[in-house]
């Protein structure tokens, strides 16, 4: 809720109140909103239930954040919102209520965040983000709002290359909205390869639907294997081996149906096969309990 005056009267109204069918006072004159602090918060005007003209919104301290301006009911023209130390924020074109031409969003100290166009709405051809330190990020191809399924990469702030893969065609309304990590995850399809940010390999294995499958193989940021893993449609199968960085195996988990049956741990002198009730949640392992065993929380 917040405090609102009506044409000059005191009122309390719902934020969204330009729904009609939530508040039936919004067909028509001047609405303004206010922050607990008496600072005006925004101000719209209303013609027959729809907004029209000046739309402005301002943060507690009466710092504009956001300027746009609505016709027929309808965002039109230039649309600008601004960070609360002033900084621009991001900046577009809207034509009747739809994101149309050149899109940009900048970080809180001035750095190009995100690049690209939108044709009708959605979004179309390359766009790129960037780190606030002004490196690229991440980019993809867009064709009618669907991130295509050609190569997607990302990169560390220092410029290494951080993952390169493919995805199955998405339609996304925004793309630095999106964790680079949501595309590979849920849109994740063929080989995937991801890096430490010294440049050498981190991991790579298959996403099939979004699902890691078979062999995934973990490596430490000197390039010796790490983990060797195995998954079925996501879920953890097989055994799964631990490597010290001389490459000599330490620890093996055996899994059956996505639970952990039991570790193995190689010594110099001996092979422990080690039945682990405590470490079995229901038959789930106990993630503190495998960390007191030495697997941290990569396992």
């Amino acid at each position: 809720m917040e405090n609102t005056k009506v044409n000059g009267k005191n009122s309390t109204i719902m934020v969204n109140c330009q729904k009609k069918k939530i508040c039936k006072w919004c067909s028509k004159g001047e609405w303004k909103s206010y922050h607990n602090n008496g600072q005006l918060f925004r101000e719209v005007k209303y013609v027959n239930g729809a907004p029209k003209g000046e739309w402005k919104r301002f943060n507690s301290s009466g710092q504009l954040t956001l300027k746009g301006k609505y016709v027929n009911g309808k965002l039109e023209g230039e649309w600008k919102e601004f960070h609360d130390n002033g900084q621009l924020k991001e900046e577009g074109k809207y034509v009747n209520g739809k994101l149309e031409g050149e899109w940009k969003e900048f970080h809180d100290n001035g750095q190009l965040k995100e690049e690209g166009k939108y044709v009708n709405g959605k979004l179309e051809g390359e766009w790129k983000n960037y780190h606030d330190n002004g490196q690229l990020s991440h980019e993809g191809q867009f064709i009618n709002g669907k991130l295509i399924g050609a190569e997607l990469k990302f990169y560390h702030k220092n410029g290494e290359l951080q993952g390169v893969g493919n995805i199955a065609d998405k339609e996304i309304e925004h793309f630095n909205m999106l964790d680079v990590a949501f595309l590979y995850r849920d849109f994740g399809a063929g080989e995937w390869k991801f890096y430490h940010d010294n440049g050498q390999l981190k991991e790579e294995g298959q996403y099939v639907k979004g699902k890691q499958e078979g062999e995934w193989i973990y490596y430490y940021n000197d390039g010796n294997r790490r983990v060797i893993k195995h998954y079925v449609k996501g879920n953890v199968v097989g055994n799964w081996r631990y490597f010290q960085k001389n490459g000599e195996v330490y620890w093996e988990a055996r899994y059956l149906g996505g639970k952990l049956q039991d570790l193995t741990e190689y010594k110099k002198d001996k092979l422990d096969k080690i039945k682990c009730p405590r470490c079995m949640g229901k038959g789930k392992y106990n993630q503190d309990a495998l960390e007191r065993l030495g697997f941290g929380s990569d396992i």
